[in-house]
């Protein structure tokens, strides 16, 4: 899900690599060439970045770091709920009991 709320962007740029959709059309090829070495970012007619253009190479790392770190935060969560039930098992309950009272064999 896209966010709409106006955060501060963390993004770090230079004023080259801004462009207006403008320049995209007139120069679509050039873009695209530029892009495979830097994100450029494009504004709309207000000014705003609301586009960014990327290489497929950048995009297919971006891809592969997003699945990575949502394999760390998972394992993160793994590890601490099995801390949580080392420090308080009385909390816990066995998944061979849920899975019986569900006639789960």
């Amino acid at each position: 899900m896209i966010s709409k709320s106006k955060e501060r962007s963390v993004v770090m740029l230079t004023a080259d690599q801004i462009i207006s959709t403008t320049a995209v059309s007139r120069s679509f090829k050039q873009t695209r060439e530029k892009a495979q070495e830097v994100p450029l970012f494009v504004t709309n007619a207000q000014g705003e970045i609301d586009t960014v253009v990327v290489g497929f190479h950048q995009f297919e790392e971006m891809s592969e770091m997003i699945v990575k770190q949502a394999a760390l935060i998972e394992e993160f969560e793994l590890l601490s709920r099995l801390r949580d039930a080392e420090n308080s098992p009385e909390t816990f309950i066995d998944a061979d009991d849920v899975f019986a009272s569900l006639s789960i064999d």
